[in-house]
């Protein structure tokens, strides 16, 4: 709601251009390693300066100014792409926004030696994980899954000619949202990566008045069931509101509503926007805007070498030493602080 003073300067009626100063380009590397002479999946996120996403299209350029690849979001300035990168080279995104404005952004600096852990969730029943090794001397790894802070899978991982591939069914594993950490010999994360798995049992409801059309005031009868995703009874905690639909403020198609907050907004950083389009459909184009999502706002990149070091972070506000409570004591009768 904008509330104008008549006595400021005349509105502006023009809308405000995109500026090229205003957009942020940010690109997450998958696993948040990103490693020369192997295949890497680099996520990126266009957003302007009140953090909405822009969508944009564009080229990888190297030093000498040649097209390694082209890039193109996928949904609110959020997609992914697949290169290899080698070693020694400077890449840079072109990138055109609007059908005129452009800006030029640096991609992450390959790393000559490193580990890459890939996960492809696009399959409807399995998930593909696998961990590349490019380092002088061979590693065992150990590969930890958690689902809501609770461990559900570990495994050691000694790949063979520097690659391993396993995989999992997704019907045995939880539903929503997956981490998976990646921990060297010595227990210290090297990477990390989110994945949403679409196995998720939800509860259906069935509702039917008993009339098709009701008079003013009339009682109206409901009758509720709740049912699984297999097709049998459970039971539900519920809630009813009622309101009059041409009252009603319009919303947005994909709002946030309690089952993306739940799966979605809460586990997540940062602003979602249009939560609910991440599950319109199962169409191959959702669930890769959906994994899109999971490399950007569930980016992880360790900085291990200060946490070796034993650097804690300065605390600004030092935790409250206790609780106190003030007031005063009122007599019932007069309302006035007793005596004492």
């Amino acid at each position: 709601l904008v509330i104008w003073n008549p006595r400021d300067k005349k509105i502006e009626t023009e809308p405000v251009k995109l500026r090229q100063r205003d957009i942020d380009l940010r690109f997450f590397s998958e696993g948040g390693t990103f490693v020369a002479g192997v295949k890497n999946r680099v996520a990126f996120k266009a957003t302007d300066k009140q953090g909405k996403g822009i969508d944009f299209e564009g080229v990888i350029i190297y030093d000498s100014g040649n097209k390694v690849a082209e890039i193109k979001s996928v949904y609110k300035g959020i997609g992914s792409f697949v290169f290899q990168p080698e070693s020694g080279k400077k890449y840079t995104v072109e990138a055109v926004f609007a059908g005129n404005l452009e800006k030029k952004a640096d991609l992450p600096k390959p790393q000559n030696e490193g580990v890459l852990l890939s996960v492809d969730a696009l399959n409807a029943a399995k998930i593909t994980i696998q961990v590349v090794e490019k380092l002088s001397k061979q590693e065992t790894y150990f590969l930890v899954a958690q689902s809501s802070g609770e461990i559900f899978y570990h495994t050691k991982i000694t790949p063979a000619n520097g690659i391993s591939t396993l995989e999992l069914d997704k019907t045995k594993l939880p539903g929503g949202i997956l981490k998976f950490t990646l921990f060297s010999s010595s227990l210290i994360p090297i990477c990390e990566r989110l994945v949403f798995n679409n196995q998720v049992e939800v509860v259906n409801l069935v509702i039917r008045p008993d009339k098709p059309e009701y008079k003013q005031r009339e009682k109206v009868k409901i009758g509720v069931a709740a049912i699984t995703s297999s097709g049998q009874p459970c039971e539900a905690n519920l809630s009813m509101s009622v309101y009059n639909v041409a009252a009603q403020l319009k919303e947005d198609e994909h709002a946030n509503n309690i089952f993306t907050h739940f799966l979605l907004s809460s586990e997540l950083k940062g602003n979602i926007e249009n939560p609910a389009y991440y599950f319109k459909d199962d169409s191959l184009t959702t669930l890769q805007a959906l994994d899109n999502l999971m490399l950007t706002h569930g980016y992880r990149e360790f900085e291990w070498k200060e946490i070796l070091e034993d650097k804690q972070q300065e605390i600004t506000f030092q935790p409250e030493p206790s609780i106190e409570i003030k007031g005063r004591v009122i007599s019932a009768n007069t309302n006035k602080p007793v005596a004492g």
